[in-house]
């Protein structure tokens, strides 16, 4: 199984980032800066994606890469290693912490399209049942997705621990184009591994075949021991 690299980096002050970069920064459109920031630091020759990011802190940023990312001058690289996931095995128990925009294929007037797992259930709702049950349908849809992610890609949910922290949208400029509008959710919660190889594909493919989820998993008693430090 391939390695990847796990980073973490720490945007330089606001005012030495590029300005065309953060002038048309708007607010609602903090992704797309997000991306230009985090291009820089593999250069601009490949132009196939081979990276996933999520947000840490209003400063630093954890990175996931086929390539190692190299310092900027808008970002610096704090921390980075180089890993597998040759280590999961079955019946190991992760705590996962994932950001995701969570989709699903419909037929509408015998076209398939792909559309929110949230706002396919809530859609249909009148206002007031919609407004009423909205927590309780975004809960339920996104534990749905997440199993069904679970059945092909070698993990269990384990439902009692299952958060959506947040379920929000991320209007995303585009220069020849109307915006593009992303929703996503922040996930967390514990799993148990069914197939390790199968998750160490999944964790490894992503970032090639480009989906826009970004898990950051580790075992169980890790996490536990972190959590005592940082209390």
């Amino acid at each position: 199984m391939a390695n990847v690299y796990l980073s973490t980096v720490r945007i330089s002050d606001e005012r030495a980032i590029a300005p065309v970069v953060y002038r048309r920064a708007k607010v609602g459109q903090a992704l797309a800066p997000e991306h230009h920031l985090v291009w820089s630091l593999f250069g601009r020759s490949d132009n196939e994606r081979t990276w996933l990011y999520r947000r840490l802190t209003d400063r630093d940023l954890r990175i996931i890469s086929t390539n190692a990312p190299k310092s900027s001058p808008y970002a610096a690289v704090v921390t980075m290693r180089e890993q597998n996931f040759d280590w999961l095995k079955p019946g190991m128990r992760l705590v996962f912490k994932l950001r995701a925009n969570a989709v699903q294929r419909v037929v509408v007037d015998g076209k398939t399209r792909k559309v929110d797992v949230v706002m396919h259930v809530l859609h249909p709702l009148p206002p007031e049942e919609r407004s009423a049950r909205r927590e309780e349908i975004t809960q339920a849809a996104y534990l749905k997705w997440m199993q069904r992610q679970g059945a092909v890609h070698g993990f269990l949910v384990e439902q009692e621990t299952f958060q959506v922290l947040a379920h929000y949208r991320e209007r995303i400029p585009r220069r020849s184009a109307a915006p593009a509008l992303i929703n996503c959710g922040e996930l967390v919660g514990l799993l148990t591994v069914t197939d390790g190889q199968a998750l160490g594909r999944c964790l490894n493919e992503t970032i090639p075949l480009h989906e826009r989820a970004v898990l950051t998993a580790r075992p169980l008693a890790r996490a536990r021991r972190a959590s005592k430090q940082d209390g």
